[in-house]
């Protein structure tokens, strides 16, 4: 992930690059909007990305993404779609909940 760094000026002096590899990262809500902007920075940061969200996965979206349908509103649904997430990628190191 990239963050700007600001002076007191409030004006970008630089930039932070973050380096996640090795990081699982889950995002619900995933499929569009903030959620998508989310998940398109953790996968620039090398990120392993699973993004969830109750929308068809978007034909224009990044083929490294894991993406699962899934809506979050359905405990029994949520619970099958993390246990199928630990046992593609292991434990999640971040959980991004960005879903309404």
């Amino acid at each position: 992930m990239r963050r700007n760094v600001v002076s007191a000026g409030n004006r970008p002096v630089g930039s932070v690059t973050y380096d996640n590899r090795g990081r699982v990262v889950l995002v619900t809500g995933g499929g569009s909007g903030i959620g998508r902007a989310i998940v398109e920075r953790f996968v620039d940061s090398r990120a392993t990305v699973v993004a969830i969200d109750i929308v068809e996965r978007p034909s224009d979206y990044p083929a490294e993404v894991d993406f699962r349908r899934c809506d979050v509103t359905d405990p029994e649904g949520v619970e099958r779609t993390i246990g199928d997430v630990a046992t593609t990628h292991g434990a999640i190191d971040v959980l991004v909940n960005n879903a309404a």
